[in-house]
């Protein structure tokens, strides 16, 4: 995401939609990455996973949103294909379902997207998500998470380099600018 710089560091971040952790990340620490990106002092990479469509799939299916994440990630594809992959991003971790489990519907994803999506591209957008486009994308992505042997989400890496939870959720920002900072030089 974003245009970096030569020389910018790549920051390499593990996360799942459904993830509570990872919805708490976005207002500490995660807004600040993509700033970070828009100016070019990074190069971000967001890695989707889907480790809770497995962990919280009879929860999952019980709602009637089964393989929420990977559908999630999915709408997101459409979202970066409109242009507002920050902006999807972002708003569906806000939108996380209150119930853990309880995944995510079909109409409340294209609902979020509507909120963020350019109105001249709100069709496509939701073409794409009916037509399951980024289905495979999503898959693959899951897939390569647990070959990259992720555990946990959030997992951020800097430069190759996993960063510490209390790195992640420091609430003012320091010490995961400090981390960034050591990595630029």
């Amino acid at each position: 995401y974003g245009s970096p710089k030569p020389g910018a560091p790549t920051l390499d971040v593990y996360e799942d939609f459904q993830c509570p952790a990872c919805a708490a990340f976005e207002p500490t620490n995660g807004y600040r990455l993509v700033d970070l990106a828009k100016q070019g002092k990074v190069k971000l990479v967001w890695h989707p996973a889907a480790f809770l469509d497995v962990a919280r799939a009879t929860d999952n299916q019980a709602a009637g949103n089964p393989n929420s994440s990977k559908r999630a990630t999915a709408a997101w594809g459409c979202a970066i294909d409109a242009g507002v992959a920050a902006e999807f991003h972002k708003t569906v971790f806000a939108n996380q379902p209150k119930t853990e489990g309880q995944g995510f519907s079909d109409i409340t994803l294209l609902s979020l997207g509507s909120q963020v999506v350019p109105r001249s591209k709100v069709s496509a957008f939701v073409d794409c998500v009916n037509s399951g486009k980024y289905l495979q994308w999503a898959a693959a992505s899951a897939a390569q998470f647990d070959k990259n042997g992720i555990t946990q989400t959030p997992t951020l890496f800097i430069n190759g380099k996993e960063q510490k939870s209390e790195v992640l959720f420091e609430p003012t920002g320091k010490k995961l600018l400090a981390a960034i900072d050591a990595a630029s030089k």
